[in-house]
């Protein structure tokens, strides 16, 4: 009976993400930890101008670690308010691994220009990422 007491009290013990660069991750904290329950920032790219090299922009393609995850379709001049405004394209972290990004810009001219990055995970839950920046 003492096994399945031991066992029961076990159970009920939280445990903690402690990646501090998760959003749900302490830098200090006592307990077990289980870095599988972290949470990872969201990145939002979004394009201040629909033009660029003298050209109006077509399309614009994001591509994470050189995997096409999809397309920026809206400008916001001043930024957008928040990681879930429409056109934009967002991406969630999955682990404390920095990100390289590339932007396809075509333009209606027919030429294409590149733009990329690298971005690591940050404590805040949204990060937000102009393509010209």
């Amino acid at each position: 009976m003492l096994v399945l007491i031991g066992l029961f009290n076990t159970s009920c013990i939280k445990r903690k993400c402690r990646d501090s660069s998760a959003t749900n991750g302490a830098v200090i904290s006592s307990g077990p930890s289980d870095n599988s329950l972290c949470i990872y920032s969201k990145v939002v790219f979004y394009t201040s101008s629909g033009y660029h090299l003298n050209s109006t922009i077509n399309k614009i393609e994001i591509y994470i670690n050189q995997v096409y995850v999809g397309d920026v379709t809206a400008v916001y001049a001043n930024a957008p308010g928040n990681c879930t405004a429409s056109g934009t394209l967002g991406y969630q972290f999955l682990d404390k691994n920095p990100i390289d990004w590339e932007a396809k810009i075509i333009l209606t001219n027919g030429q294409i220009a590149y733009t990329n990055g690298v971005l690591n995970p940050s404590s805040n839950s949204c990060i937000i990422q102009d393509i010209f920046q």
